[in-house]
């Protein structure tokens, strides 16, 4: 990959059919084993799709959604905002995690295809440089703790675990590990 043939722009509507692509992929490439088969077996790029069309259609001011473009084709994806109070499926966060970090990362997906490639890398520095510039310091992201790849990924980025709290999919509660950066200015 020449490093020039990379983009990290804002997503767009346009882009919801590739992002839910990136999503289901990532998902099937980072979760198996990790997440019950019987449940990755009910997902779909079009549920993925569900997910994202609403997030496109109505932005929600304070948040990022970028997209990684590596000749016209969308490889990867995330997406920031203000710390959640709970996790996204409802499951309560430690008291007081908020106070931690004001920016959450709340997904980075990358096509598998594309590991490794620095998409990744250069999605979580766009995306900090966002929320430095939205006036947060301190960024934390969630990552189901048997996902040891991820794991490792961000801590080579300077994140350290600095919590634990369950998020519950499909009847099934998987552990989770919060991991902080606590200036965003150095990513």
């Amino acid at each position: 990959m020449a490093a020039e043939s990379l983009i990290i722009r804002p997503a767009t509507l346009a882009d919801c059919e590739a992002l839910a692509r990136v999503h289901y992929e990532s998902w099937m490439a980072a979760y198996r084993g990790v997440m019950a088969d019987s449940f990755l077996d009910t997902l779909s790029v079009g549920g993925f799709e569900s997910y994202a069309r609403p997030r496109l259609e109505r932005p929600v001011e304070g948040q990022s959604y970028l997209a990684a473009e590596i000749d016209g084709e969308v490889v990867g994806f995330s997406r920031a905002g203000p710390t959640r109070a709970s996790s996204p499926t409802g499951d309560p966060l430690p008291e007081g995690f908020a106070a931690c970090a004001t920016a959450e990362l709340y997904a980075i997906y990358v096509l598998p295809r594309r590991f490794g490639a620095g998409v990744g890398a250069a999605l979580l520095s766009a995306t900090a440089g966002e929320m430095a510039r939205a006036g947060h310091r301190a960024m934390c992201v969630w990552v189901l703790t048997g996902n040891t790849r991820a794991l490792e990924w961000y801590k080579r980025r300077g994140a350290a675990p600095i919590a634990e709290a369950p998020i519950t999919l499909d009847g099934v509660a998987y552990p989770q590990t919060a991991l902080l950066w606590p200036d965003t200015s150095l990513l």
